[in-house]
């Protein structure tokens, strides 16, 4: 959840698409992070409130994981496991 930057990039020969930004930075550390924490997806408790606020609603009751060390993070995450 944040603003990302996305387009092409490059030239006639070689175009590439891409996103980039701070958000997508974390969601690929968070994509990695998924190992340590032995489950298949995982968000931000930010992320996962914001979407309950807009309308969510889970099949189930979710496993929050307070504050988490994530590799590449400066601060503690709450996270929410999405899948096992």
């Amino acid at each position: 959840m944040g603003d990302i930057i996305f387009g092409p990039v490059g030239h006639a020969t070689r175009l590439e698409y891409t996103v980039i930004g701070e958000v997508v930075n974390l969601v690929a550390k968070l994509e990695k992070h998924t190992k340590s924490e032995g489950v298949r997806a995982l968000t931000t408790g930010e992320t996962y409130a914001l979407a309950l606020d807009q309308g969510y609603r889970p099949a189930r009751a979710p496993e929050i994981r307070t504050r988490r060390e994530v590799d590449g993070v400066t601060d503690p995450v709450d996270l929410v496991v999405l899948a096992k």
